[in-house]
């Protein structure tokens, strides 16, 4: 492999720096065309990481958080129990949902309803369809060891979309219903993440720096945290 000398500029001293040229784009799709994905590289036991997943250090070095800057920041906790349309207590739920959203932009929602066993069997089958040995089916396919809790996780999801969607209407002065009526309610897309032990997390990210196309986005986290 071919190296190249790159001078950077670091507090106003240059230092120069070797670094492997490569060609990005062929492999990318060199790991495309294997079929394998991230699974593959570990079953493989590599050590290190390939030079596509490595971002630039800077882009790290601006998501670092200073020591005990971390513990002034605490994620708005939402509690959805007793919010029946006309409780009192529905009323604070909506003002702090209404704060969260204008301050933080995202929050965490407890006692939604939602069983601890689904919670845990969705994300147990998810690790099953990114482990399975077999080339996963088409796009428009689920498989058998992972479908029936896609489809139970799904009802739930939908209940708590017409939940969440009601308290953001009521929070912006409108009628209950009126982002159902909108059709908001019309779509659900889920997306099942497969990240193993990084063997260098130093040197990237689990995802980068992006923009989700939905309305609103339910994330389930598991034991490993980072979101």
């Amino acid at each position: 492999m071919d190296k190249k000398m790159v001078v950077t500029s670091n507090g106003g001293e240059d230092e120069a720096q070797f670094k492997p040229e490569y060609d990005r784009k062929s492999e990318l799709k060199a790991f495309d065309d294997s079929k394998t994905g991230v699974k593959g590289l570990v079953d493989a036991g590599v050590m290190k990481i390939p030079c596509i997943f490595v971002h630039e250090k800077y882009k790290l070095n601006d998501l670092s958080i200073p020591d005990g800057i971390a513990a002034l920041f605490s994620v708005p906790v939402i509690d959805f129990e007793g919010i029946d349309r006309g409780s009192a207590q529905r009323g604070e739920t909506i003002t702090k949902l209404r704060d969260a959203c204008e301050k933080w932009g995202f929050f965490q929602v407890v006692n939604h309803g939602i069983p601890t066993c689904v919670m845990d069997d969705m994300i147990n089958g998810v690790r099953r369809f990114h482990e399975q040995d077999t080339e996963p089916p088409g796009p428009q396919e689920l498989p058998a060891l992972c479908r029936d809790i896609v489809i139970e996780y799904s009802k739930h999801m939908m209940r708590l979309g017409i939940m969440v969607f009601e308290l953001l209407s009521e929070a912006l002065g409108l009628n209950p219903d009126h982002l159902k009526d909108m059709d908001c309610l019309e779509g659900l897309y889920m997306v099942g993440h497969y990240y193993p032990a990084c063997p260098e997390p130093d040197l990237t990210l689990g995802t980068s720096n992006h923009a989700d196309s939905g309305f609103f986005t339910v994330l389930l986290q598991d034991q490993v945290g980072g979101l």
